[in-house]
């Protein structure tokens, strides 16, 4: 996805989806917490979830599709 989605109205972290922090996809990903915050600043990278309109949150199945995406898998 060039551009994530961000959600924040009705976004919640529901017990049927693993979410991650923005630590866990970096360290997923081999790259930087800031890099990864750059991205998301840039409209690039996982799309993420700011539920509440708190910190960023990864559904596991958005970075594995994003990943799936770049690498070609």
């Amino acid at each position: 996805m060039d551009n994530p989605e961000i959600l924040t109205e009705g976004s919640e972290l529901s017990e049927n989806s693993e979410w991650l922090t923005r630590a866990e996809v970096s360290a997923r990903l081999k790259i930087s917490v800031q890099t990864l915050a750059n991205w998301a600043w840039e409209g690039r990278g996982p799309r993420f979830a700011k539920p509440g309109g708190g910190r960023c949150r990864y559904r596991l199945v958005d970075v594995i599709a994003w990943e799936e995406d770049q690498f070609g898998g």
